[in-house]
């Protein structure tokens, strides 16, 4: 495994923030056994000084990657269309994480991957 990878996994940081925004990852653990659900969510709020402000971006601003830091890396995606997010001062949003992804039918894990997701 990337010890960079396998670093983060052993101590992920929890908080994140500045002067905006403050967000929290959700989670117990960061190792999971095969079948087992990943359980897990960020929560983002905006603690910046005006009462409300608007993000611009796709509908999806939270994203999630993973990995088992060998063969499966579950990259973080977006849709392209662009859309006003209106985010109040001190009001906390919560993202579960969920999976999404494609593969083609021609990879040589187009099974494993169709299982996956």
């Amino acid at each position: 495994m990337d010890p960079a990878i396998k670093k983060f996994m052993a101590e992920p940081k929890l908080i994140h923030k500045d002067d905006q925004f403050e967000m929290k990852l959700n989670i117990e653990k960061t190792k999971f056994k095969v079948g087992e659900p990943i359980v897990y969510s960020a929560s983002l709020t905006y603690i910046g000084n005006n009462k409300s402000i608007f993000i611009w971006g796709g509908h999806t601003y939270i994203l999630f990657s993973v990995t088992d830091g060998k063969k499966i890396k579950m990259e973080s995606v977006n849709t392209a269309e662009v859309t006003a997010t209106k985010l109040s001062q001190g009001e906390t949003h919560e993202y579960p994480f969920f999976k999404s992804g494609s593969y083609s039918a021609n990879d040589p894990d187009a099974g494993f991957w169709k299982k996956f997701y």
